[in-house]
C-alpha cells in the first residue's frame, strides 16, 4: 500500500495494521483529525489505542513507513464519536480575538495584532503561545483535537475521545479570548473584565 493520502476532520483510525505478513506500507500521507472513543471485546487484554494516523500491533516480515507507532488494536469493536467532536468550530477571523464558537484545530493558530505572539494548537494537541517562534506558555496537553471558545464562556481543549483535557474555567456567556500585543492571553467578559490569563504580559 503506497502513495495514498487521508484527508478529513472527523476520521477514526487511519492506517491501522494488525495480523499481516509481508506487507509494504510506504509513502502514505495523513492530513486528518482522528477522533473517537474506542471499545474492546476483551477488557483483560487492555484498552485499544486511541485513533491515530499510523498504528501497528503485528506485521510479520513487513516494511512500514517510519510514522508507524506500536498500538493495541486486538479485539477492537469500533469507535464512538462524542457530540462535542461534531461541532464545527469557526476559525478566528482577523487578529487577536477568539469569540464564542471560534476554535482551533491542530495546526491552526491565532496571532496578536502586532504579529509578535501566536497561540497555536499543535499537531500533538498542546496549545502553545510563542513570541516570534519561541515558546513562552503552554497548556501541557497531549492529544487535543480542538480548542474552542464555548457559548458558555469557557475556553476548552478536547481530546479525541471528546473529554476535556484543559480549560480556562471561565463561564460568563459572551466572553472572548484575546492574544494581546503585550504577550498576555486573556479571557474577558463582555464588559471587558479579565477572568483568566496566561500571565505572560511584559514580553
Amino acid at each position: 500500500m503506497t502513495g495514498n493520502a487521508l484527508q478529513g476532520q472527523n476520521i477514526g483510525y487511519g492506517y491501522a495494521v494488525n495480523g499481516v505478513t509481508n506487507w509494504t506500507v510506504a509513502a502514505n500521507l495523513d492530513h486528518t483529525r482522528h477522533v473517537g472513543a474506542s471499545a474492546s471485546a476483551c477488557a483483560f487484554e487492555g484498552a485499544p489505542s486511541a485513533p491515530a494516523g499510523f498504528q501497528v500491533q503485528s506485521a510479520t516480515s513487513s516494511t512500514l513507513q517510519p510514522e508507524f507507532q506500536t498500538a493495541q488494536l486486538h479485539n477492537l469493536l469500533g469507535i464512538s464519536e462524542q457530540a462535542i467532536l461534531r461541532v464545527v468550530a469557526t476559525p478566528p477571523t482577523g487578529c487577536g480575538v477568539m469569540r464564542r464558537g471560534d476554535g482551533l484545530c491542530p495546526g491552526h493558530s491565532l496571532s496578536s495584532c502586532d504579529g509578535r505572539f501566536t497561540l497555536t494548537l499543535q499537531g500533538d494537541g498542546n496549545l502553545v503561545l510563542t513570541q516570534t517562534g519561541t515558546p513562552i506558555w503552554a497548556s501541557a496537553t497531549n492529544g487535543g483535537v480542538i480548542a474552542i471558545m464555548q457559548n458558555d464562556g469557557n475556553f476548552v481543549i478536547y481530546n479525541s475521545a471528546g473529554a476535556s483535557s484543559w480549560a480556562t474555567g471561565t463561564n460568563p456567556s459572551g466572553s472572548t479570548l484575546v492574544v494581546q500585543d503585550d504577550g498576555n492571553v486573556v479571557v474577558y467578559t463582555a464588559g471587558a473584565q479579565p477572568l483568566w490569563s496566561s500571565h505572560t504580559a511584559g514580553h
